[in-house]
Formats: structure tokens, C-alpha cells, sequence
């Protein structure tokens, strides 16, 4: 992810791996939510809250990825693990388990809790009719696919078995 705005790039203008997507401004920050088609019914989302956090969801509306206070994860068996990028070219993955600490489950439980607010000012602010600006679809249409989505995304969040964009 960009540290600083000018080297950000524009989702709206460029996510064309998503291309039903939208953006929008809540309390100053830049929010984008993406679908993925993925077959005829199914989409896989992404939630990006300006730069950080970044969530990334399956078909079947579990979280995938995350990039969490400048940390990156993945997920593996229904677990969050952390990569460590390592080598010359950064190349090489390590993968360290989420939840071998007591900080480390503290701080999954704080990502999960940030999502949950996330969803809920985006669920706020859709259902005021906050302006959004799309791609691949008209407005209202993203509105009503977007609520939807986090209105049928599990509960409690789960974690996905892999990374992958299908479960």
C-alpha cells in the first residue's frame, strides 16, 4: 500500500479486477468497496479504508486477506497469519501464525472489531444516501449490492480456509 497519497493508486479509475466498484468519503477518508465476479453468482469483495485497513473477502463473504496497520495477512485452515517478506527481492514468504501470543490474538480480535466498524459506518452512510461514485454499475445499484453483501456476510467474521477468491 502507498504511504503517501500522491504514489496511491486510483481503484476507481484502475481496479479493473473488480469491475463493479465504488468509492465514496466517510469522515474524510477515502472508501472503496470492489466486487470480483466470480461465475455467475457469486462475487468476492474488497474493503479498503483509505490506505489502512485493506479487507479482502472469498465467494462465500470470508476474509482472505488483510492489510491491518502495516501489516499483511493471509489466510490459512480458518487462521490469520502474518507474512514476512523476506530475501533480496522479496520474493521469499514467511508465515508466522496469528495466534501463538496473547498480543498477537489481541490484535486479530482489534482487526476484526475495526472491520465491524467499517461495515457499520459504510451500512450508515449507504442508508443515508451518500453519494458514491461507481464503475460497472449505476449507483443505487451499487448501493443495494454493497448493503446486501454486508448484510450477508457470516457473523461472527470468519476466516477463510486459503487466500483464494473461491472457499
Amino acid at each position: 500500500m502507498a504511504r503517501k497519497t500522491e504514489d496511491r493508486e486510483d481503484l476507481l479509475r484502475d481496479g479493473t479486477a473488480m469491475p463493479q466498484r465504488g468509492r465514496m468519503w466517510i469522515e474524510s477518508q477515502e472508501v472503496f468497496v470492489g466486487f470480483r465476479i466470480v461465475g455467475p453468482e457469486h462475487l468476492a469483495a474488497s474493503l479498503y479504508w483509505d490506505q489502512d485497513p485493506v479487507y479482502q473477502f472469498n465467494t462465500n463473504g470470508r476474509l482472505r486477506r488483510v492489510f491491518f496497520q502495516g501489516r499483511r495477512y493471509k489466510a490459512t485452515n480458518g487462521t490469520l497469519y502474518q507474512l514476512h517478506q523476506t530475501g533480496a527481492n522479496r520474493k521469499t514468504t514467511e508465515r508466522l501464525v496469528l495466534t501463538d501470543s496473547q498480543v498477537e490474538r489481541e490484535r486479530q480480535r482489534h482487526m476484526i472489531g475495526q472491520l465491524e466498524l467499517c461495515l457499520q459506518q459504510i451500512t450508515e452512510y449507504l442508508s443515508n444516501k451518500g453519494d458514491v461514485e461507481c464503475v460497472g454499475m449505476a449507483g443505487t445499484a451499487f448501493k443495494n449490492q454493497t448493503l446486501k453483501w454486508i448484510h450477508d456476510l457470516p457473523r461472527p467474521i470468519e476466516i477463510a480456509d486459503s487466500p483464494a477468491v473461491t472457499d
